[in-house]
């Protein structure tokens, strides 16, 4: 929901009971393109565009272990 909030300029903390998003990698909503980005096992992220993605970048945060 964050990531869409920012995308869309809204204010974040009045929006967020408001409105649901969808939950599949590429689902679109509003001409919004959702993107589940992989952070671990004990983190979430989204990517929200307003294009959508033919692959996710991927970067090196060089000593983090991720847990299976």
């Amino acid at each position: 929901k964050e990531a869409y909030v920012k995308a869309c300029g809204s204010t974040l903390f009045s929006e967020l009971k408001r409105f649901t998003v969808p939950l599949e990698d590429g689902a679109e909503k509003d001409g919004w393109f959702f993107h589940y980005l992989e952070a671990g096992s004990k983190y979430a992220g989204a990517v929200v565009t307003d294009k959508p993605l033919a692959s996710m970048p991927c970067y090196d945060f060089g000593g983090l272990k991720w847990e299976s």
